[in-house]
């Protein structure tokens, strides 16, 4: 019979080192880590606190060929806040400004003219625009004429 024994195969020698806990690469890949975490958090903070979202909306349509091609300028004097939109030289066109609520001044440039609105915005206002330009001496509607004398006879 053969002889079996309790003794492991491979013995290890009784003065081997402890595996190390981490290396120093692992460690700066934390350190790097927990620093990316802490200033994506600190500038979504600093965006929350400085920046105001636009809860109000001014809609601007034009259908008249008065006003073709005509910039249309959304500014806020004491923000110092300017929106622009020039449309296409083609024809009408609708134009939504979302904006923060505030004092709003709406010009339209017609290059003789310039339309002018001003709009007091409250958070979830929506104040709608179509601006009329002014009647020109072709579209202006004819003054009614009394009959003279001589053809009243």
């Amino acid at each position: 019979m053969s002889e079996t024994s309790n003794r492991p195969v491979h013995d290890a020698p009784s003065d081997a080192e402890p595996a190390p806990a981490g290396g120093l690469l692992v460690q700066a890949g934390l350190v790097v880590l927990a620093v990316t975490f802490f200033a994506m958090v600190g500038f979504l903070y600093y965006r929350w606190v400085t920046v105001r979202e636009p809860k109000a909306v001014i809609e601007v349509r034009v259908d008249d060929r008065a006003f073709e091609g005509k910039k249309v300028v959304v500014t806020n004097g004491r923000q110092k806040l300017v929106r622009t939109f020039q449309p296409a030289p083609e024809g009408g066109y609708f134009a939504r400004f979302l904006l923060p609520p505030g004092r709003w001044a709406v010009d339209i440039d017609r290059g003789d003219r310039v339309f002018q609105y001003n709009a007091d915005l409250r958070p979830y206002h929506t104040v709608r625009l179509v601006p009329n330009p002014a009647p020109t001496s072709a579209t202006a509607p004819a003054t009614p004429r009394r009959p003279s004398a001589s053809s009243a006879s």
